[in-house]
């Protein structure tokens, strides 16, 4: 399907509003940071649109050692994290919950990509469907260019539809994004 006053990515955008729920699975993620040059993730979900949890780890960042636990963090701090394993280290475990999968949904696709892409691990070869801008593109769609795009975040996107949301933990955080795109 063509719509010609959206960008390629655009369209492939509201082609994934059209994917089958029983094939697609969240990423949730808590980082150091939202600086993706320096800080790094440090727990990780995935949970497949029926709410079942496929992989749900915290990791120690391979090159911070040092953060405060803050809002991205979940409040993880560097004493939450002391023993646990590198990413890297958990990558054939995480993927392989994805293998079945058509979809993978996240929010903010390009930050989630480049914090697993700094402990070395590839996104999956799957279609990635970014909630906050599927949400933001069709309110342009539906003739509401005048929303900010400010209000594409989980927190908004639950508040519009109504339902409610936990992101106190990476799981919680994955559920978030099922429900803002189921």
């Amino acid at each position: 399907m063509e719509y010609s006053f959206l960008e390629t990515s655009d369209e492939a955008l509201i082609e994934g509003a059209k994917l089958p729920l029983e094939k697609g699975a969240a990423i949730g993620m808590f980082t150091t940071g939202y600086d993706v040059v320096n800080d790094e993730t440090v727990a990780i979900s995935i949970v497949d649109m029926n709410g079942s949890v496929l992989f749900s780890e915290k990791v120690k960042p391979h090159n911070r050692e040092d953060w405060s636990a803050c809002e991205a963090s979940g409040g993880i701090g560097p004493e939450d994290v002391e023993e646990a394993q590198p990413l890297y280290e958990l990558e054939d475990e995480m993927t392989e919950g994805l293998e079945p999968l058509e979809f993978v949904l996240c929010q903010h696709v390009d930050f989630v990509k480049a914090m697993l892409d700094r402990s070395w691990i590839a996104m999956p070869n799957r279609v990635v469907v970014d909630v906050c801008e599927l949400f933001r593109l069709s309110h342009c769609v539906k003739g509401y260019p005048e929303e900010p795009a400010t209000v594409a975040t989980i927190e908004s996107i639950a508040e519009y539809y109504g339902f409610v949301i936990d992101l106190s933990t990476t799981e919680g955080v994955a559920r978030a994004v099922n429900n803002a795109y189921g």
